[in-house]
């Protein structure tokens, strides 16, 4: 180790002239090594820092001979830099946060604007052709965020399209399976998206199905029907013949010439008993009514077309008074009886048939002629 104070050799004796040359000559081929800087320094000068730890490290004076710049450790090879042909980094890589998509900080020498840069703050984008393709975010991931005309491809292991976003299209196209699991929801939103119609799966299936659409559309009123095997076509809804097994509920239907084989059961409706109580087909077609006294029913509600019968319960030889105006007329017309309103049964129920005409009500004792 050795270091000059200066590299001016003055005027002086031969033997003082030879000990300070030597002196310069020692600090020169020891590259001015030592713990300390050369006192005197100069622009581009070398000096071997033997103070640094662990290792000795090489410095060179600036251009401005105003500090000393770091090039490496001495004591391994190639001052322990990452040669040009690749090797391994001990400590991290800093990028270029200055970087853009037209040049990217990380690019390829042949292809300077296809790599990798900084978009903003905790954003990294990856550009080709100097545009950006990928932004990832701390929030998002998103592909073609300029809105370009650039495609996304997934591809399977036998389909090279097994999903595509097709960005001229705006589109999305899958080719494979699509399952939602756990009866997620296939929904179908609205025109700004506010709410939606959702197809769901029922909670348990037994085995898997497979409904195969129609090939073209129906005509005005048809519905989908399946042949039993998954096949849908389009029919005409209520026309053709109806099979109904065992108990059926049918709520506000209309049957044009059933053929019946079996039982028909209906509720019977209980009329709550008042001094004028209401009669109306809306809560059925056969109802029924225990008397408390003799009453004056009505039948507001009932509209032409309508039909009912009613069950009376009358023990205590009763009356009924079917003059109101809401039966039409001065009150119901009788086609039994000659005419006359039925007398009610003492014992077991008198069961009459009312129906509307028009605006006229007309009635029946079963069992009359």
């Amino acid at each position: 180790m050795a270091q000059a104070t200066d590299y001016n050799l003055a005027n002086q004796s031969g033997a003082n002239f030879r000990a300070e040359l030597n002196t310069i000559l020692a600090a020169a081929v020891s590259q001015n090594s030592g713990s300390t800087a050369p006192t005197t320094t100069y622009a581009y000068q070398l000096w071997i820092d033997t103070s640094a730890s662990p290792n000795p490290l090489l410095k060179i004076r600036n251009g401005a001979n105003s500090a000393f710049i770091t090039l490496g450790d001495i004591t391994v090879a190639n001052f322990g830099l990452l040669a040009l042909t690749g090797g391994t980094l001990t400590g991290a890589l800093l990028a270029d946060d200055a970087g853009t998509a037209a040049l990217p900080a990380i690019a390829f020498d042949g292809d300077p604007d296809s790599g990798i840069f900084r978009g903003g703050a905790n954003e990294l984008g990856i550009a080709t052709n100097g545009v950006e393709r990928v932004e990832f975010g701390t929030t998002e991931v998103v592909f073609n965020d300029g809105g370009a005309d650039y495609d996304f491809r997934v591809e399977g292991d036998t389909k090279s399209q097994l999903l595509l976003v097709d960005a001229s299209a705006d589109a999305v196209l899958l080719d494979g399976d699509l399952t939602l699991k756990g009866q997620a929801d296939l929904r179908f939103a609205d025109s700004d998206s506010s709410h939606y119609i959702a197809l769901q799966a029922p909670a348990t299936i037994a085995a898997d199905v497979t409904l195969i659409l129609p090939a073209a559309d129906g005509t005005s009123g048809q519905v989908l029907s399946t042949d039993g095997s998954g096949t849908l076509s389009w029919s005409t809804g209520g026309s053709g013949d109806v099979t109904l097994t065992g108990t059926q509920t049918l709520t506000n239907k209309t049957l044009t010439d059933p053929a019946i084989i079996g039982t028909i059961l209906e509720d019977v409706f209980t009329i709550t008993d008042g001094a004028a109580f209401e009669i109306d087909p809306g809560n059925g077609s056969v109802q029924l009514i225990t008397l408390g006294a003799s009453r004056t029913p009505k039948a507001t509600n009932m509209v032409a077309g309508e039909s009912i019968t009613l069950m009376v319960d009358d023990g205590s030889a009763y009356t009924l008074t079917w003059s109101d105006a809401t039966f039409g007329g001065s009150g119901v017309v009788w086609k039994t009886n000659a005419g006359v309103a039925p007398t009610l049964n003492t014992t077991g129920y008198t069961v009459i048939v009312l129906w509307k005409v028009s605006t006229q009500v007309y009635g029946a004792r079963v069992g009359d002629a």
